[in-house]
């Protein structure tokens, strides 16, 4: 039957349904492309984690001091994980030198003694290396916890007063 069905490429447009006398009924608007469902889909998982997210904050704490309490004490706990690595690498330093000293001193007839020396020097510079890169990430975790606390405290404010 001619005139009963839609082409495909009209039938996801916008439309129109009238009655028999031509009266307009109804007003059916185009139908969604897939990466406007999908990026609506997106934002309504962003609402949604935002409202969980708003939600544990308030049943977290019940005022901005608590937060700034949680906050100091991440940060005083970074601060003593920082303070330990900083002791050991003063410690590995000494150490370091201390080889150096004994290997500038070595007999150069004793190679076994003097590769043990410099393998371990090199375990030792290692051992520095790495100490101080996880202090370099402390430090940037500390950063990121403080930063965090702000905003929490900062989105709490905006939550109270939206109450």
């Amino acid at each position: 039957e001619c005139g009963n069905r839609i082409p495909a490429k009209y039938a996801q447009g916008a439309s129109e349904e009238f009655s028999d006398s031509g009266v307009l009924l109804k007003r059916n608007p185009k139908a969604k492309e897939i990466e406007q469902i999908n990026l609506d889909q997106k934002k309504a998982n962003l609402r949604a984690n935002r409202e969980k997210a708003d939600q544990l904050l308030l049943n977290m704490f019940s005022n901005v001091a608590e937060i700034e309490l949680a906050r100091e004490k991440k940060i005083e706990q970074i601060n003593q994980e920082i303070k330990l690595i900083e002791s050991r690498v003063q410690k590995l330093l000494e150490n370091q030198t201390k080889i150096q000293s004994v290997l500038k001193k070595s007999d150069l007839k004793n190679q076994v003694r003097i590769k043990g020396l410099e393998s371990d020097l090199i375990t030792t510079e290692n051992q520095i290396q790495q100490s101080n890169q996880f202090i370099s990430e402390k430090v940037r975790e500390r950063t990121l916890i403080s930063d965090k606390y702000n905003r929490d405290s900062e989105r709490f404010i905006e939550l109270q007063t939206s109450r």
